[in-house]
């Protein structure tokens, strides 16, 4: 298994009957992008969205206004190959119409805020949803997606998650 995936302790949610490379082929004919070379390579081998046990965080080369105390931003899931939700494909038509034509969204952050792609530079982006489209909204993150991955950090201890059912009795 990739180093990528040890060192960030990441979980891989697998979708059925997957084809990556037909997949990834196909949203690149699709939209006439080009996926980063070693982005291309992490979903070829997990097949699958990426979400992280830790909290895994960048420092964006341009101050964002969401970086938490460190100065950092946490990234919660690499988008997979997928037409699903968590999918590549997905994210690309869910926001065609609030990015540029020319950014692809491959990752999404807290707060509904996501790492973009560049189709003409490959450099990575962070895109604000809540600024106003008259503001700067887009900020630069790394200038390539090998960049990007050397400057991803862990922050913490896995993080424990608990989907199971809480019961509250309101006392009404």
């Amino acid at each position: 298994m990739d180093d990528f995936f040890t060192k960030f302790a990441a979980k891989v949610f697998l979708q059925e009957e997957p084809n990556p490379e037909r997949q990834l082929r196909d949203f690149e004919n699709r939209f006439g992008t080009k996926i980063p070379r070693r982005l291309r390579e992490i979903l070829v081998q997990c097949a699958g969205s990426v979400v992280f046990d830790r909290v895994v965080s960048f420092k964006p080369m341009t101050v964002t206004g969401w970086e938490g105390r460190r100065g950092t931003v946490a990234i919660s899931i690499i988008f997979g190959p997928s037409d699903d939700s968590n999918g590549l494909l997905k994210n690309k038509l869910t926001y065609a119409d609030q990015l540029p034509h020319d950014l692809t969204p491959f990752a999404g952050l807290g707060g509904g805020n996501l790492l973009c792609y560049d189709d003409k530079t490959g450099a990575i982006l962070f895109w604000d949803h809540e600024s106003p489209p008259d503001k700067e909204n887009i900020f630069m993150v790394a200038e390539n997606f090998s960049d990007f991955e050397a400057q991803l950090n862990v922050e913490s201890d896995p993080v424990q998650r608990d989907f199971g059912v809480v019961k509250v009795d309101l006392k009404f």
